[in-house]
């Protein structure tokens, strides 16, 4: 029987990815709102890759539960929405079905376990530059994986199971023996070139061949790392270097945080930025560059915040 999968979330990172799942045969159903969702309804949703090419698929759209059940549940929203999406879906999840999260930071799987079965919520992350350019339309850039793993061992079966359906339906795909560390590894890009690129207005390429910027970023990432290996993540030194020189040639790829401040929309602060801070100070660890980028920053959610109230 043909796993049936429901994508939480049709932006970038979903659209993307249940688009290829769908193009290479897999039941793929979207969550989708307003026009975004009406686009993919009327005309499928089409994929503007550098990758693969330009792709089209027919998409089935859902904008509120309608009872059926589903053996995979990604969620692919904005952490701030976590909550929200979760208490809406939670009774879509069919019976042994599994919960993969794809979303930034490092406290989405907690709040999703608070809705689902523990049990059946599964880490994960992704590496992927794609964004919505207009509706029924995802423009994507660069990579497209997925790691992700076990929160608990006795989660191993349930782990391998969904890594070898998308895996099985082409999505690269790495189960990791320790998810946490992952998890930390991506908030110690996103955490600095998240904010930095918003401020400066750069793709991030640009941004790390500059020598201030480069020290800055640096700064921000050496601080995340602290907080890391406080938390118990299994990162060292070198992985602050490999991600700068990972990173220092993605000339023309944006950040979301960028995208977001740049379109006016709310920020994912909290999750990138917020939740570090917040750490550190748990930990009596300094740092001031985190914190500064944060607090202006938060200027700007405050500002946007009033800008979208009627």
């Amino acid at each position: 029987m043909a796993v049936r999968i429901l994508i939480v979330g049709s932006g970038g990172v979903g659209g993307y990815f249940g688009a290829r799942l769908a193009q290479n045969g897999a039941d793929v159903t979207f969550v989708a709102r307003g026009e975004h969702a009406h686009a993919m309804q009327q005309h499928g949703l089409l994929v503007e890759s550098n990758v693969h090419g330009s792709f089209r698929v027919a998409a089935r759209v859902l904008e509120a539960p309608s009872g059926e059940r589903f053996d995979l549940i990604v969620i692919a929203v904005k952490n701030p929405a976590t909550r929200e999406v979760a208490s809406l879906w939670r009774e879509s999840l069919a019976e042994g079905g599994a919960v993969l999260s794809l979303q930034n930071g490092v406290t989405a799987e907690g709040v999703l376990a608070e809705y689902f079965p523990k049990s059946q919520v599964l880490g994960g992350l992704c590496y992927v530059g794609a964004r919505v350019k207009s509706p029924g339309v995802i423009e994507h850039t660069a990579a497209g994986r997925i790691v992700m793993g076990a929160l608990e061992p006795a989660q191993a079966p349930l782990a391998q199971q969904v890594q070898a359906t998308l895996s099985g339906y082409g999505i690269p795909t790495e189960l990791s023996p320790d998810i946490q560390t992952e998890l930390w590894r991506k908030l110690l890009w996103n955490a600095s070139l998240n904010p930095i690129t918003a401020l400066v207005r750069l793709p991030i390429g640009l941004l790390l061949k500059d020598p201030a910027g480069h020290a800055l970023t640096e700064a921000a990432m050496r601080e995340t790392l602290r907080v890391a290996q406080a938390e118990g993540a299994r990162l060292l030194e070198k992985d602050v270097a490999e991600a700068l020189a990972q990173a220092r040639d993605w000339d023309e790829v944006t950040t979301s945080m960028h995208q977001d401040l740049e379109a006016g929309r709310p920020l994912e602060l909290e999750a990138l930025v917020g939740d570090v801070v917040r750490l550190a100070e748990r930990h009596q660890i300094a740092a001031p560059t985190l914190k500064t980028l944060y607090a202006i920053l938060q200027v700007w959610q405050h500002r946007l915040s009033r800008e979208a109230k009627p």
